[in-house]
Order: structure tokens, then C-alpha cells, then sequence
């Protein structure tokens, strides 16, 4: 008699054998005990039941608008920054928790990580955390701009002359040669006191429906919408309308307001929806975005942040010294909860970035406002902050509005930062600080409350001169030499070095005597050296021009740039090239991607080349870091030769694969099924696919060691963050838009399979996993064997004390897996007549006739091939 059908709870489609063995265990006396056995084997389509993945199938890597910000944190989603050996290691073990990279921010190493809806956001920190390849994991924060209610406290108006803006404009109204990016709420660029005054995208042209510049945005005219992810940056809440107006509303044109800069050209970032709030990964984007622009040549120098969060976001700290590194000064606002940042943490004017300046809010009677922040050690300066006048997203008078708010105070700080740079335009980050926090008005209301105790004085700024040493250095032929360092007052730290059309400039000198020099290799110049005296009140720029004769043989080193548009290529003009790691561009390409290096002295140099948000990687597709190695000295000719490809961003979108086979949801007969193929495309480049296939079972999946040619451990359906070995992965590279894929797969028994595929192009876009192909093989119809089963103990006839504990224990084995061990005890006379069975849920002996589906106890093996099982036998008397 086979089990009762409802203790096995058979589904449709399911086939079982059953094997009813009898084991004799006891044998006492007059009459033995026998344990019968019934062994399930599984075949057949069952759902897919390792809830690590499933979270991942419901849909890819996408993008879309920032979800409502309902907490300090956006849910469900965390960042994480990623050593640039570990990123394979660290996207696997994703995997194995149920996330997905929703996004990758370039070199930075940051990525945004969704996760399943069952995991919580501090445990997937926790758990990220601990992974040797993870620097930093932190929740995706909670940002606001940081604009005061306007209430009739706020209601005296007073304008720029507080800071002495009319003093300033003596010296300098600005220049339309500084860039200064606004992120915020985006820019009504169209506003009639804004629009001359904004920036535009050179490499893009305005509404034709295209990527012109490959950065990945279709028409980014006037900057970037990070919030829509599109290149429309446009104001639909007015906030940093009014900041850009304060930094640069056009002077002098008859139209409403004047901003600190008359002149000056704004970049729009957009990071916030018409409610302004927010998350850390819109800022990211808009910061890599304005980096991207620097590279390319745009001459931005300062980005203004009137917003904040309550988190501690290493995510933005770096990415702004990133921005620092690159040359541009960020300016924050203190934040309006009227708190001590010394005591209490305010993001992100308290973060540690290289020239940052955190700003607070004084009122027209320069008063710290009632509701601005502040901290002896963590407030740089104030400036005015309410009932400020400036430009709105509204037409007629609705196009100009009062707000107040440390938001407010930041871009007249970020204004005089760019009125400094059109002064002195190679002030570094940390010198333009400098210069900010010494020109102040130290105010006695005003004392400990910030670094500075004081104002911002654009008067003193701008009057307290801004002199330099400039100059070029020209050869022997009187053509610019570039990379020339220049040195002061015989200093080991570079002053400047010589740009492109052989140029430098030292800003920010104080008076005082100074004597230039300059050095390269196998180069002598005059003079040297020359003394400059600088006296304050006489002219600001002292004009050094420099000589160069070369004292032993030079080259040169020259090549192509050229941009990859699926199978075609053309010139790229304006890539930037740089050698051995530095950051001084030496050559840049002309209209026909063309660049010449010239005055090289013998060495080794790898030849770097650098476009925004190109790729560019040698010619040959060789070199992984994307330099060329040159040796000089050559032969003939006497120039070396660094050609480069330039693959545009695309969309930032991971490789699209193809699964030809296995047919997802398809069931193979055992034996048809030997390779898995298909094919990947991606718009820059297919890098990488790593592979895995894992079969499924109740007890959890079970992954192919490709190495060892094995399956692994099972991986409980239950183990969130247990991570999958690294053998488990199968990792092919390729090189191509559009590359065909091939994987040799094992002989696979009768059950259910999932095969997935993880691509990443060459820019290390990727999705946590791009497609999940479950599949089954189906039962061998010629199969008559079944599983296989051994029982330990007892031991066969040996006798045991009676009213003993004893447990039953063995092993069951199928190629196909085991799905339940079944077993019922019966007990039987010296004659071996049966006497009776034993009810497991009523724990008592019942009659033979009395035999029921509760005299059967169950192990459930869940599908694995192997099992080891176990029953606790009864306490049984004599027999």
C-alpha cells in the first residue's frame, strides 16, 4: 500500500517512484521491527524558488525619475563605492543578496544599488560593508533646498551694496569667460535678465533630437536634468532661478536686477522636481556631469549648492573633491535649523572637500538670521540671505520674487568666487578660498559664530589686489612649448606649467619679490632667473616670457584621435593629451583629430587621451588603462606615433543580451541541451559576460563549479546574503558593438535550470544580471532506475536495550534528486506475522487494519541529489 496521496501533496505533472524497502533493525526476542522506506524521486516544472534572484526578474537595470522622497532616504536603494580591482567580486556578491545595479557613476567606483523588497537598507549597509572590495555603503540621502519661509519677519529688502558690490564693479563686472554651475532646481534660462548670461553646450546643437557631443544627452544646451535624466534643465520651482540671478543676472542691460556678475555664463544643473527635494544620486550625476564639461575645456570654476541633508553622504564628499581636484570650488550653504554645526553635522557644508566654503545668512542689519546655522569652526563667512531680490520662473512681476534662506546667502559667496576668476583665473580651489575668507568685514554680531566672524566684502575682494606672474615659453623657432614647469623663488612645488599654446599664469601672489624659473627636461631657458617686484598699487600683472634652446636631442610625439560611430570613424576634435599620469595638457587635436607633442626629451612616456565623457583607448585596443606607450628615443622618423578611438557614452546603458538557447520556460529532452548561445550588442562596446547556471530545488539553488566541473553546495532558498562562490561565475571577454557568445554546458539531469547572463560594456556600465533564462530538462523515459538508498543505522539484527532512544539515519541519492524519504514502522511476531503499525501523530500502535496516512512520517530532501536523512524512532518495549 502506497503513502496517503494528501500527505505527499502531489502536483500536477509531477511523477514519483516509490521504493518500500524493509530494513529489519530490531530483533528482539520474539518478534522484529521493520522501518520500510519509500523514496521519492523528482521530475517535472516546478516555480522558481531562489528568492536571492527573484527579486531581480520583475525588471532590468532601468532609469527613470527620482521616487517622492518620503523619508531621510530614498527606500529600497543604497550607494556604494567600489575598489576598481573588486568590481566583478562586489557585483557578484549583489547578486547573491538580490540587488541590482541600478546605476554607475565613471571611475568613480560609486554605484547605486537597488534592492530587494525584503531587505532593509541598514542590513544591506551592514552586509555591503563587510565585503573586501566595498570602500564605502551608505543610503541613497535625503536632500532639500535650503530656502527660509517667507514670513513678515523677513520683510526689509536691501541689495548688494551691503557687500560693496558697487566698489567691486570698479575693478571687474565680471567675464563671460568664468562658467559657474547652478545645482538646484534647474535655471529658467529663458528669463529675460538670464538668458544672455547663460551657458551653452558648444559641442551641442540645440533641438535637433541628437547626442552631438557623446556624453550620453540628447540636447544638453544649457546643462543637465539629473532628476528626468534628460538635457532639459529648465526651473519648475524657482528656487535656483533666484540663485543664478544672484550670481549673474545681466548688468548694465535695463532689465530688472543686476546680479554679482554682470558678466559670466551659468551652467544649469538640475537636481531637484518642483517640490524640491531630492536624492544623493541626482547630485552625483549633476557633479560628474559638470567634471565632464571641465575636461572638455569649459572653463567652469565654481559650483553654487543652496541644499542639504541630515546624512553624513561620503557619496558627495568625494565626487566634490573630485570637482576640487579638477579645479572647481564648491560653495554650500550652512543649512536653516538655526544649530551649531560645530556640534550638530550638516551635509554638505561640514564635509571635507579642498576649498569648500560653507556660507550662513546675516539679515540687512547684518545680523545672523533667526533661522541660519552656524559654528565657530564649521560656518566660513556669512552673507545676506533675507529678503533677497532676484530673479523667478514667473513672467511680468511674477518674473522677479523675495526669498530668504542660507540658500539665498550661497550664491553671492559662489558670485564672488567667479568675479575673483575673472580676475585671476587660475586661483586654485584652496587659494580662491583663501581669498574669500581674508576679504571679510569682521563684525563684533558676528563674533565666534563662524571661522571668519565676518561678511562677505566683495569691496575688499576685489581692493585689496590680485596680482600675478604670466607669461609663455616659446623654443628656439618661437613655437609654444607646453608642459614647461615654473617655479618661484627657487621652490621644489610648481608654480604653473605651460599650457597648450605655451602660456602660464601664477595668480594670487601678494607684493613682494619673486624670481620665475623654468625647467624641462633636456631644456635650458632664458632668462634665468628674472626677478619680478611686485608693490601693491601698481599694475596686477608682471609679464615673464621664457626662451627655450634644447640642450640635447628632442622629439616629438604626435597621433590621431579619432571617434567611433558604430563601424565608421572620424576626426575628434578637442581631445586633451597628457602623459605619465598628470593632469597638464600638453596637445590638443585639431579638425582632423590630429595633436603634436613637441620638444620630448629621451624617456619613456604613455601617452594618455581625454575628452569629456568619451572613452578613449589605444587604436590597437590593447592597453586597459587607455594609454599608448611610447619609447624615445626612435629612429626615423623622429616623432612617435599614439593614435586613439574615442567611443561616445551612449546612454550610460549596460550591453543588451540575447539568450538563444536555452529557450526561457522551455523543457529539453535530457541529453538535447549541450551548449548555451547567443549574442550581445552595446553602443560602445561589449567588454564582458560572466555566466552561471544553478539548478533549482525546494532546499534552495545549486550552482555549477565550472572549474571543478562540478555542482557547488545549495544555497538555501531562505540565504539572503550568501554569497556565490566565485567558481560559480564562468567569465568570457569579448571586443565589439554587436559580439556572438558560446558557453559548453554540462550533462544535465532531469529538473529545473536557471542561466544567467551578466554583460558590462567597456566603460563598466552593468546590469546586476541582464537575463534569467529558467528552463527544464525532462524526464528520461527509458530511466527504470531508482533512487538509491542506505540506512546506517540501526545496524541490521543488531539487539539494542529496549526503551532505548533511537534514531533511524542513512543516505538516498538520484541523478534525477530526491525529492522525500517516506517510512512507516511496523512491528511483527517470532512467526513473522504482522502485528501492527506505529501512528507517528498519535504516537500509539494501531491494528494492521487501522492503517491510515498517520502511520507514514516524512523527510523532505527538497529536490537535492544527495541527502542525508533521519528519523527519531519511538521509544519501543521488547519485541
Amino acid at each position: 500500500m502506497g503513502p496517503n496521496r494528501s500527505l505527499i501533496e502531489a502536483a500536477a505533472l509531477t511523477l514519483h517512484f516509490y521504493i518500500n524497502l524493509r530494513i529489519i533493525c530490531v530483533n528482539l526476542r520474539h518478534a522484529t521491527t521493520v522501518l520500510i522506506f519509500s523514496v521519492r524521486s523528482y521530475f517535472g516544472m516546478k516555480f522558481f524558488r531562489f528568492p536571492l534572484l527573484s527579486a531581480l526578474l520583475l525588471s532590468g537595470a532601468t532609469y527613470a525619475q527620482a521616487a517622492p522622497v518620503t523619508s531621510d532616504y530614498a527606500p529600497g536603494e543604497i550607494l556604494i563605492r567600489v575598489k576598481s580591482d573588486s568590481t566583478t567580486k562586489v557585483r557578484r556578491f549583489a547578486l547573491s543578496t538580490g540587488a541590482s545595479t541600478a546605476r554607475t557613476y565613471g571611475s568613480t567606483g560609486w554605484q547605486r544599488i537597488k534592492l530587494p523588497a525584503n531587505v532593509s537598507v541598514d542590513t544591506a549597509i551592514a552586509r555591503f560593508k563587510k565585503q573586501s572590495g566595498v570602500i564605502a555603503a551608505e543610503p541613497n540621502y535625503k536632500l532639500r533646498t535650503l530656502k527660509a519661509p517667507n514670513d513678515p519677519e523677513y520683510k526689509d529688502l536691501f541689495n548688494l551694496e551691503r557687500i560693496g558690490a558697487s566698489s567691486a564693479w570698479n575693478v571687474t563686472t565680471g567675464s563671460s569667460e568664468v562658467v559657474v554651475a547652478v545645482l538646484d532646481t534647474g535655471v529658467k534660462y529663458d528669463h529675460p535678465d538670464l538668458a544672455a548670461n547663460m551657458w551653452k553646450n558648444p559641442s551641442e546643437v540645440a533641438n535637433n533630437g541628437k547626442d552631438d557631443d557623446g556624453n550620453g544627452i540628447v540636447d544638453d544646451v544649457y546643462g543637465y536634468d539629473a532628476y528626468n535624466i534628460d538635457g532639459n534643465p529648465m526651473d519648475d520651482n524657482g528656487h535656483g532661478t533666484h540663485c543664478a540671478g544672484v550670481i549673474g543676472a545681466v548688468g548694465n542691460n535695463k532689465v530688472g536686477i543686476a546680479g554679482i556678475n554682470w558678466k559670466v555664463k551659468i551652467m544649469a544643473l538640475k537636481m531637484f522636481g518642483a517640490d524640491g527635494s531630492t536624492f544623493s544620486s541626482e547630485a552625483i550625476d549633476c557633479y560628474l556631469y559638470a567634471i565632464a564639461q571641465k575636461k572638455r575645456g569649459v572653463k567652469l570654476g565654481v559650483i553654487s549648492n543652496s541644499w542639504g541633508g541630515l546624512g553624513k553622504a561620503e557619496s558627495i564628499r568625494s565626487v566634490m573633491q573630485l570637482a576640487a581636484d579638477n579645479g572647481i570650488i564648491s560653495i554650500c550653504a550652512a543649512g536653516n535649523e538655526s544649530t551649531n554645526n560645530d556640534l550638530k553635522y550638516n551635509h554638505p557644508s561640514n564635509d571635507d572637500v579642498t576649498g569648500l566654503v560653507a556660507v550662513g545668512a546675516t539679515n540687512n542689519d547684518d545680523v545672523p538670521a533667526g533661522f541660519s546655522n552656524y559654528g565657530k569652526k564649521t560656518v566660513d563667512l556669512f552673507a545676506p540671505g533675507v529678503n533677497v531680490y532676484s530673479t523667478w520662473i514667473g513672467k511680468g512681476r511674477a518674473a522677479y520674487n523675495l526669498e530668504s534662506g542660507t540658500s539665498m546667502a550661497t550664491p553671492h559667496v559662489a558670485g564672488a568666487a567667479a568675479l575673483l576668476l575673472s580676475q585671476a583665473p587660475s586661483l586654485t580651489p584652496a587659494a580662491l578660498k583663501a581669498r574669500l575668507l581674508e576679504a571679510v568685514d569682521v563684525l563684533p554680531q558676528l563674533k565666534n559664530l563662524s571661522v571668519t566672524s565676518g561678511r562677505l566684502s566683495l569691496a575688499k575682494l576685489l581692493s585689496t589686489g590680485i596680482y600675478s606672474v604670466r607669461g609663455t615659453v616659446v623654443d628656439s623657432a618661437k613655437k609654444p612649448l607646453s608642459g614647461v614647469k615654473i617655479y618661484l623663488n627657487g621652490s621644489t612645488t610648481v608654480a604653473a606649467t605651460s599650457a597648450v599654446d605655451g602660456s602660464y599664469s601664477i595668480d594670487g601672489l601678494k607684493p613682494g619679490t619673486y624670481k620665475p624659473t623654468a625647467q624641462l627636461a633636456s631644456w635650458k631657458f632664458t632668462p634665468s632667473p628674472v626677478e619680478v617686484n611686485i608693490a601693491a598699487g601698481n599694475k596686477y600683472v608682471s609679464k615673464v616670457d621664457f626662451a627655450g634652446k634644447s640642450t640635447a636631442t628632442v622629439y616629438s610625439i604626435s597621433g590621431t584621435v579619432y571617434l567611433r560611430s558604430g563601424t565608421k570613424q572620424k576626426p575628434l576634435k578637442g581631445a586633451r593629451i597628457t602623459v605619465n599620469g598628470s593632469t597638464d595638457v600638453l596637445a590638443t587635436t585639431d579638425e582632423s583629430g590630429k595633436y603634436t607633442i613637441t620638444g620630448r626629451a629621451a624617456g619613456t612616456y604613455f601617452v594618455f587621451a581625454e575628452l569629456g565623457n568619451y572613452s578613449l583607448t589605444a587604436a590597437d585596443q590593447i592597453s586597459v588603462d587607455g594609454s599608448v606607450k611610447v619609447v624615445l628615443p626612435v629612429k626615423k622618423p623622429a616623432t612617435a606615433t599614439a593614435d586613439f578611438i574615442a567611443i561616445a557614452a551612449g546612454d550610460f546603458l549596460p550591453p543588451q543580451v540575447t539568450v538563444t538557447a536555452p529557450a526561457q520556460g522551455v523543457t529539453y529532452p535530457q541529453g538535447a541541451l549541450t551548449k548555451a548561445y547567443g549574442t550581445a550588442s552595446d553602443a560602445s562596446g561589449v567588454a564582458s559576460i560572466d555566466f552561471t547556471l544553478n539548478r533549482v530545488t525546494d532546499a534552495g539553488s545549486q550552482f555549477y563549479i565550472w572549474s571543478t566541473k562540478t555542482w557547488g553546495d545549495i544555497i538555501p532558498s531562505d540565504g539572503f546574503f550568501t554569497e556565490i562562490p566565485e567558481e560559480a561565475f564562468l567569465h568570457q571577454t569579448y571586443k565589439g558593438l554587436n559580439v556572438s557568445w558560446t558557453v559548453e554546458l554540462p550533462t544535465l539531469t532531469a529538473g529545473d535550470y536557471q542561466f544567467f547572463t551578466f554583460p558590462a560594456d567597456i566603460f563598466g556600465n552593468e546590469y546586476g544580471f541582464d537575463f534569467a533564462a529558467p528552463f527544464t530538462i525532462g524526464q528520461d523515459e527509458t530511466e527504470v532506475n531508482y533512487p538509491d538508498i542506505v540506512i546506517n543505522t540501526p545496524t541490521t539484527f543488531k539487539q539494542v536495550p529496549s526503551n532505548t532512544p533511537v534514531v533511524a539515519k542513512g543516505t538516498a541519492a538520484d541523478d534525477n534528486g530526491v525529492d522525500t524519504v517516506f517510512a512507516y514502522l511496523r512491528r511483527y511476531d517470532a512467526q513473522g506475522r504482522l502485528l501492527s503499525y506505529y501512528n507517528w501523530v498519535e504516537k500509539i500502535w494501531v491494528s494492521p487494519g487501522d492503517l491510515t496516512g498517520e502511520c507514514y512520517t516524512t523527510f523532505d530532501a527538497r529536490d537535492q541529489y544527495n541527502v542525508n536523512w533521519s528519523f527519531k524512532l519511538p521509544s519501543m518495549a521488547a519485541g
